[in-house]
């Protein structure tokens, strides 16, 4: 399914004009390294959506485990896009290391998953979820900590137009989950009989779930480049030329906030929620 989806984004991008694309991407020559790791971070996310279709074509367990690697190294080409872009050092060089250590992890970890309605539900991928989940949400800390300090209203708009992009995937995951958990509740659509929410758990399906939800990211990341291209005001540079050590300790307090929030508050307000829509 996943597969699927992912070629026929990826063919509607092509009827959109490739080749204009590529003509972004070459005349806009200062944010060529900006760009290549934003298309390397996509590429990561398809990497997963490759793993995880050919670990269970083949019931390879290896080739599961290298899906979930791609798919964390994405936030590794995030946080370096925007140091590519800034000029500003984010230390993404330390997100590379922990990738490391959780791909080292995964490879001599025995891991379960299983081909579950549309996606893989995965029964031992919590540390690789946890450390996923925490290393996007240190670029979420990044991408704001850059809009605050950018002087050109153009190029913040432009960054919030990345920001929109890299999460789209997340919203329609969020809400595939709550809209469909509302039709089945009330019989209102054919999916009832599939039985597609009843058994989902959140922490084991909802990775491969918005892994797979990605797919819609495709125009969005072929408008952000050309918008990127076309509007960009290299002339307006960030506020600041080194970020102060303070600086660094507020993002990653930050995001260690956010997390402890996430893992707190999440299961309450997940029960409220459903509580409401099942109503």
């Amino acid at each position: 399914m996943a597969l699927a989806s992912s070629f026929f984004w990826w063919k509607f991008v092509y009827q959109m004009g490739i080749e204009r694309a590529k003509k972004v991407v070459i005349k806009a020559k200062e944010l060529r390294g900006f760009f290549v790791s934003l298309i390397l971070a996509y590429a990561c996310i398809a990497g997963h959506q490759f793993g995880e279709f050919f670990a269970i074509l083949l019931a390879d367990i290896t080739t599961y485990k290298i899906g979930l690697i791609f798919s964390i190294s994405a936030t590794y080409f995030l946080v370096r896009a925007v140091e590519q872009l800034t000029k500003l050092n984010f230390y993404s060089g330390v997100v590379a290391a922990l990738i490391g250590l959780v791909g080292v992890h995964i490879l001599i970890t025995p891991m379960v998953y299983e081909n579950y309605h549309w996606w893989v539900r995965g029964y031992s991928h919590g540390v690789w979820a946890a450390v996923w989940l925490t290393l996007f949400m240190y670029f979420w800390m990044v991408m704001f900590y850059v809009i605050s300090i950018t002087k050109s209203k153009v190029n913040r708009k432009l960054l919030w137009f990345m920001f929109a992009g890299v999460n789209v995937s997340f919203l329609v995951s969020v809400t595939y989950a709550f809209v469909l958990s509302y039709l089945i509740k009330h019989n209102i659509s054919e999916f009832c009989s599939l039985d597609v929410i009843s058994g989902f758990t959140f922490a084991r399906d909802f990775p491969s779930i918005w892994c797979t939800a990605s797919v819609v990211q495709a125009p969005f990341y072929f408008l952000m480049l050309r918008a990127w291209a076309n509007q960009y005001e290299p002339s307006k540079p960030f506020a600041i030329k080194k970020v102060p050590g303070e600086d660094y300790l507020k993002l990653v307090g930050a995001t260690g906030l956010i997390m402890i929030a996430l893992y707190s508050l999440a299961p309450f307000l997940f029960v409220v929620s459903w509580k409401i829509i099942a109503q």
